[in-house]
C-alpha cells in the first residue's frame, strides 16, 4: 500500500515537472472573486508627439484634427501650443 501512494505521488510530482517545463497557458487568480483568467499581454502602438517629440501610447494619447489628420500629443499643454503655432504660420 505504502508503495502505490509513493508511486502516485512521483507521478503527479513527474506531471507537474513535465508541465512546467513545456509552459502551457498561464492563468493568474485576479482578485474579483478568485476566477481564473488566462494572463493578457496589451499592446499598444507608441506615437510622437509633434511638439515636444515624446513617445506616448496611442490609447492615452491628447488628440487633434488638424487639416482632416488626425495628431496625436502628450497633453494638452503640448496640443494648445502646436495649435496656436499653426495659427500664427496660417
Amino acid at each position: 500500500m505504502t508503495r502505490l501512494v509513493l508511486l502516485i505521488v512521483l507521478l503527479y510530482l513527474l506531471y507537474r515537472l513535465i508541465k512546467m517545463v513545456i509552459g502551457g497557458p498561464r492563468l493568474e487568480r485576479s482578485r474579483e472573486g478568485g476566477k481564473q483568467k488566462k494572463k493578457e499581454r496589451i499592446e499598444d502602438e507608441m506615437v510622437k508627439d509633434p511638439q515636444c517629440g515624446v513617445y506616448v501610447p496611442k490609447r492615452e494619447a491628447v488628440t487633434a484634427k488638424v487639416g482632416g489628420e488626425k495628431i496625436y500629443f502628450c497633453s494638452e499643454d503640448c496640443k494648445e501650443a502646436f495649435l496656436e503655432t499653426q495659427r500664427r504660420s496660417n
